[in-house]
Parts: C-alpha cells; structure tokens; sequence
C-alpha cells in the first residue's frame, strides 16, 4: 500500500475527536495583515470562545472509497464545537495520487452556527511521508491568511497530533481515534 493510501484507507478511516486550540503568535504581524473584517471577527469570535470557555472539541469522520480517482479518494467532515455550538465546519475532499505521497485536497468551510451565513472554499495540496504517519499541507487558505498544516500519527496509529501555522497564528489539533 502506498504511503498516502495508508495515511487515509489505513489510518484516517473512521470517527475521530480531539481538542482544538488557537492562538495569535505575532501580534504585530496580525495588526498589519490585510485579512479583512469578517475574518477578524470569526478570529475574536474564536480567541473569545477558548478564553472564556476553553478549548472546542473536533468530531470528524473520514469515509474511504479506494476505486475512486487514480489512487483512491478520501472524505472527511470536520466540526470544532463549544457547548454544542458548532464554530466551523470543514467538508474535505482528498485526492491521492499514484506516486504513494502527494493528495490534492478541496475543502468547503462554513464558519458559525448557521450553515450557509459565512462560507469558503479552498484548494491546496498535500505530501504523505514517513510510510503514512506524516502529512504536510501547503497552500491551505483560512481566515484570509495561508497556513502550512503539519501532522504525526502516533505508533498505535490512534493518535494524530497536528500543527497549522501562517505569519501571524497557530493551531494546534489533538485528536484520537474513536472508531475504526
């Protein structure tokens, strides 16, 4: 099996959840940023939510199909909620590519309680190394900002811990299996 077949037919297959954090690492570069107001808002909105509240939880499911595109496709939905309150969700589309490493991956975003209210779209890429316990997304645009979003599976393969980093902030995702 390749390492990007493993990644998500072996090891991303299935229910997930974890906890999420978000933090401002460069105050000044965020202040010069031109990212817009919506986008500052769901910012505020978020550094409000984990100051007042705490961390929000993920809850995401990955379905497989390996028949479909060259070497299989994956599909993950990706909800961070507080309280119930769901604050953004992602519908992402994996590509895998026959090479055993690269993934072109859409992902269509809805930020808020209300579907539909603020929404985006983004296309980016994605290298699997390490077997399949290591990816790297590049080119992922959030918050009107690019990130570079770094993630390690843990040997039980139960376990990812991720990083998303842009000039100006940080995210970091601790997630666990749940089911298989």
């Amino acid at each position: 099996m390749l390492p990007n077949q493993v990644y998500y037919f072996e090891v991303g297959k299935g229910e997930w959840g974890g906890q999420f954090d978000f933090r401002i690492t460069d105050a000044q570069a965020y202040r010069r940023i031109s990212i817009g107001a919506v986008n500052r808002l769901l910012i505020a909105a978020m550094r409000f939510v984990i100051a007042v509240l705490g961390r929000p939880s993920i809850a995401s499911v990955i379905t497989v199909d390996e028949t479909e595109a060259p070497a299989g496709t994956a599909r993950n939905t990706y909800r961070i909620s507080k309280v119930g309150v769901t604050l953004c969700k992602f519908h992402d589309v994996y590509r895998l590519d026959p090479d055993g490493e690269d993934v072109a991956v859409t992902t269509d975003i809805s930020y808020g309680p209300v579907p539909g209210v603020i929404n985006d779209y983004a296309a980016y890429t994605a290298r699997i190394t390490d077997g399949g316990y290591r990816s790297c997304y590049q080119g992922l645009r959030l918050l009107g900002a690019t990130w570079v979003a770094r993630y390690e599976v843990a040997p039980d393969r139960n376990h990812v811990s991720g990083t998303l980093t842009c000039a100006w902030g940080e995210a970091r995702e601790q997630m666990f299996r749940r089911t298989q």
